[in-house]
């Protein structure tokens, strides 16, 4: 289980209208009745034969833990951009749930929490992006467990598309 974050402990509350599966964008989102704004992704990905290297959507980690044809273990991809190195670490555990954290220069920048399942070589992902609170009136809060928080308004609109304004930016979500 996730903890939550000590900056959230204070409001929890979550409006149970903005609960369930919403698009925007193309993507699907989902608001979760504890508090979990999640973003789904799903990915065409392949084990080697030799079991060594994961393929996701065309970029290849190379195992670092696990053996065999077994998507579940440690899968790892160094990159150079700018002159700085980064690493990006995959955990896929056997219970459906997953971590990924980057480093840059070795140096921990982030990581990205959720649950995922591997059927028929399609990855789906379920990443934890920020636990949301609502209240008072119209007002939302995303407090990102690795990030600054953002806080903004909602509104739930008569076709029932919920909208919402953080730092004046306005994103329509239609329900899934």
């Amino acid at each position: 289980m996730i903890s939550r974050s000590p900056k959230s402990e204070a409001a929890r509350n979550l409006d149970p209208a903005l609960v369930g599966e919403w698009t925007t964008g193309g993507r699907t989102y989902a608001f979760a009745a504890d508090g979990w704004y999640q973003v789904y992704d799903d990915a065409l990905a392949t084990v080697s034969a030799d079991g060594q290297s994961l393929d996701i959507a065309g970029t290849v980690y190379d195992r670092v833990l696990g053996a065999g044809g077994q998507i579940v273990g440690e899968w790892s991809l160094t990159t150079l951009d700018g002159g700085v190195t980064w690493v990006e670490d995959w955990l896929l555990r056997a219970d459906g749930t997953y971590a990924v954290q980057w480093t840059a220069d070795g140096a921990f920048d982030s990581v990205y929490l959720g649950s995922y399942s591997y059927r028929g070589g399609i990855l789906a992902t379920r990443e934890r992006r920020a636990l949301v609170s609502t209240g008072p009136g119209d007002a939302i809060l995303f407090d990102v467990p690795y990030g600054p928080d953002s806080t903004g308004t909602y509104s739930i609109l008569p076709g029932g598309e919920l909208l919402v304004i953080i730092d004046g930016v306005t994103t329509t979500y239609t329900p899934a």
